[in-house]
């Protein structure tokens, strides 16, 4: 297998896709003053005046504290074929444990008092597990780093992008979780976060309801449910997550992802959007692109792409 360098994919990627994606942010409206709100959600005195929101909780007495992060050169090890296909020896057989003689053979000595029992198997993944970065085409790549709420940003250099692993471990069209291997050391899943000024969970079209790209823990597939997240653990605001939305669209040298949010009526939200938020550095998901922009702002459309370490 012929190895690329990370600009030269970069290349044929952009290359081979010219026209597929076209900005639904064309005739972007000016980004409204951001006010000062202490309310989850606060609508303008008049019926008729746009609804000016908060993105962001911005009440004085809420104090955003800093996330660790993984180093930027942290990698996931090499899988053995990975290893092979860039010419590296196989990694060696891993020891068979480093615990003293004496509590290994008492753990022996209880597994047989116990009699036998069934082990689990882990099931295998459908294939090795993808890693690469993500391009928020057409503007730039998701950043390694995040902004004070703990939502991840942007940045146009791909050595300070966020490395990930796509975890797609059953079929094409199951969705399943993304890692994170230099992001937010605590919420190592990328996923998604109700926003502060949504109404509810749910994302619909009419509704201005939205979610953070933000670091995640794990939850089962289905509608966000409380969790450690990145945005809670900076901010002290609960709010509820999906870990488990992404899916995958194959296209020879293009790999897009798509989110795939559950409402709490356990059906996937429709027409959700992937939206670059200038004013607050951070990403967005909503199902309602025009209603997100008469609340929040000015809001660019992007297209998820995931570009492979290796192609």
């Amino acid at each position: 297998m012929r190895l690329l360098s990370f600009s030269t994919a970069l290349s044929l990627v952009l290359l081979g896709a010219p026209g597929v994606f076209a900005s639904r942010c064309a005739n972007c409206r000016p980004a409204p003053v951001s006010p000062t709100l202490g309310a989850r959600a606060v609508e303008s005195s008049s019926a008729s005046a746009t609804h000016v929101l908060s993105f962001n909780p911005t009440n004085e007495a809420i104090r955003t504290r800093p996330l660790a992060h993984n180093d930027v050169s942290a990698r996931e090890p090499l899988t053995n074929a990975e290893r092979i296909a860039r010419r590296l020896p196989p990694q060696r057989p891993a020891a068979l444990g480093h615990r003293p003689f004496r509590e290994r053979t008492r753990a022996a000595r209880d597994d047989d008092h116990r009699g036998p029992h069934p082990r689990p198997s882990a099931t295998p993944c459908k294939s090795s597990p993808k890693r690469g970065r993500l391009l928020a085409f057409p503007l730039g790549f998701v950043s390694h780093a995040t902004n004070e709420f703990g939502e991840y940003g942007m940045t146009s250099n791909p050595e300070e992008a966020l490395v990930v692993v796509l975890k797609q471990c059953e079929s094409d069209s199951a969705p399943f979780e993304i890692q994170t291997l230099n992001g937010l050391r605590d919420f190592s899943l990328l996923g998604g976060t109700v926003g502060f000024g949504s109404t509810n969970d749910d994302l619909s079209n009419g509704s201005f309801n939205y979610a953070y790209l933000d670091g995640v823990t794990s939850v089962p597939h289905g509608p966000a449910r409380d969790a450690p997240n990145g945005f809670t653990a900076a901010t002290g605001v609960e709010e509820a997550i999906e870990s488990a939305l992404w899916t995958v669209t194959e296209e020879p040298l293009l790999t897009t992802l798509h989110a795939q949010w559950i409402n709490a009526d356990g059906r996937p939200a429709p027409d959700v959007s992937l939206v670059w938020v200038t004013d607050e550095n951070a990403f967005a998901f909503t199902s309602d692109v025009n209603a997100f922009e008469k609340a929040f702002g000015r809001a660019q459309v992007v297209s998820l792409l995931f570009i492979p370490d290796i192609l």
